[in-house]
C-alpha cells in the first residue's frame, strides 16, 4: 500500500515529483509487460514440447494391446463423434487425458495472456492517470470540479488531509466513468484535446474491449459497435499477441502525450504561491 507522503518545503523539493514521475513509473509496467509478452510464448512452447517429448516416452512402453487401444481411441477422438468410447487401460486413459489436457491448454493460453496483458495494461493506465490527475489538482486547485463528498470520508481529518480526500475521489470518479469522460474533463479543464491524436480511435478501442472481455466474456454488445462504429458481427473478439504490442505503443504514446502537456503547462513554476506545504500520494 502506498503512503501519503508529506512535502514541506517547495523550493527544496520542487523536482521530487512532477508529472513525469508518475509516467516513467508507468513506462516501467509497460517494459516489463512488454518483456512478458515476448518470453511467455517461447517458454510454454519448450514446456508443450518436453509434455509432448515424455508423452512419447509413456507411449513406446506401452504392449501391443495397449497401443492398439490407444491408436484406436486417437483415431475416435479425431472423428469428433458425439458417441462415447470405452477406454479400459488405466495406462491408456492417463496418457489420453494429459494429451487432451494440453492439447486444451495450447490452445487456450495464448489468448490467455494476451487478454491478460490487456486488462493489466489498461488498469496501469488509469492508474497513472489518476496519479497525474491528483497531481494536477494539487498544483491547481481550481481545476477541481464542485462535487459534494460524504462527510464519512473525511471526517477525523485535517482542512490539508480533506483537500487529498476530495482530490482522490474525483480522480477514481472520473476514471470510473470511462476514458471519454476524462478526455473531456482534460479538454475542458487543460485544453488538452487527446481526441485530436492520430490514434485516438485505435487507442479509445482498447478500453472498450477490456470491458467487453472483462463483463461479456468477449462477445460485443451495442455499446461496443456504437462507441467503434465498426460493423456488427456475432463473433467473440480475440487478443492476438500483435494486438498486445500494439496496445502497449499506443498507451506509451498517449501516455507521454499527456504527461508532456501537463509538465509544460503546470510543471514545477507553475505552483501556486499560497500553497506552501502540499499532499502528494
Amino acid at each position: 500500500m502506498r503512503q501519503t507522503r508529506r512535502v514541506m518545503s517547495i523550493t527544496k523539493s520542487k523536482y521530487e515529483y512532477s508529472f513525469h514521475t508518475y509516467f516513467f513509473k508507468f513506462k516501467t509496467t509497460l517494459q516489463l509487460l512488454d518483456f512478458i509478452s515476448k518470453t511467455s510464448f517461447p517458454l510454454y512452447n519448450s514446456y508443450f514440447h518436453s509434455q509432448y517429448e515424455h508423452d512419447k516416452e509413456l507411449i513406446l512402453q506401452l504392449d501391443e494391446r495397449q497401443r492398439r487401444e490407444y491408436e484406436n481411441a486417437l483415431k475416435f477422438l479425431k472423428q469428433r463423434k458425439k458417441s462415447r468410447f470405452k477406454i479400459s487401460d488405466k495406462k491408456v486413459q492417463e496418457i489420453l487425458g494429459a494429451q487432451t489436457k494440453m492439447s486444451e491448454f495450447a490452445s487456450l493460453l495464448p489468448q490467455f495472456f494476451a487478454e491478460m496483458g490487456l486488462e493489466y495494461l489498461i488498469t496501469k493506465f488509469e492508474e497513472f492517470v489518476k496519479d497525474e490527475l491528483i497531481l494536477l489538482y494539487t498544483k491547481e486547485p481550481r481545476i477541481l470540479l464542485e462535487k459534494s463528498i460524504s462527510y464519512v470520508h473525511i471526517r477525523g481529518k485535517n482542512p490539508k488531509e480533506v483537500d487529498q480526500v476530495f482530490m482522490k475521489k474525483q480522480a477514481r470518479d472520473l476514471i470510473s466513468g470511462g476514458i471519454e469522460e476524462v478526455t473531456s474533463h482534460l479538454k475542458k479543464k487543460t485544453k488538452l484535446d487527446l481526441e485530436s491524436h492520430k490514434d485516438w480511435k485505435k487507442f479509445a478501442e482498447r478500453f472498450y474491449r477490456r470491458n467487453v472481455i472483462i463483463h461479456l466474456d468477449g462477445y460485443p454488445d451495442e455499446i461496443y459497435f456504437q462507441k467503434t462504429g465498426r460493423k456488427k458481427q456475432n463473433i467473440r473478439l480475440s487478443i492476438t499477441n500483435n494486438y498486445l504490442k500494439e496496445s502497449i505503443n499506443l498507451l506509451d504514446d498517449i501516455g507521454h502525450t499527456i504527461t508532456d502537456f501537463l509538465e509544460q503547462k503546470y510543471g514545477v513554476k507553475k505552483f501556486h504561491k499560497t500553497r506552501d506545504v502540499f499532499m502528494l500520494p
